[in-house]
């Protein structure tokens, strides 16, 4: 399943930004790798965290406008198309401090 969540986020953020393919996945990559996780292992939790917390910043450096808003909706479409909800992400604290205590 992570590796299918990670497909559908990748091809989500090609859809709404103006980066390829391989930009979206390879941003999407950087981003997991920031938050301590990987595309094989990612967890809806993992992916909301990052993409409301990490995935701005690095849309912003590549030059995409309203970075924010597209996190959202990218959050907003995976609740629908996976059927349920992500769990909501105490945030990027959350993360490190389980890397922490690896």
């Amino acid at each position: 399943m992570s590796e299918d969540l990670f497909s559908f986020v990748s091809e989500q953020l090609e859809r709404s930004t103006s980066l390829d393919r391989l930009e979206s996945r390879g941003t999407l990559r950087i981003v997991l790798e920031r938050s301590g996780t990987e595309a094989r292992t990612v967890t809806r939790k993992q992916v909301c965290v990052a993409v409301d917390q990490i995935l701005p910043t690095e849309l912003e450096i590549r030059g995409v406008g309203d970075a924010q808003t597209i996190c959202t909706v990218l959050i907003e479409q995976g609740r629908g198309e996976h059927g349920d909800r992500w769990e909501t992400a105490q945030g990027v604290d959350e993360i490190f401090g389980r890397l922490g205590n690896s």
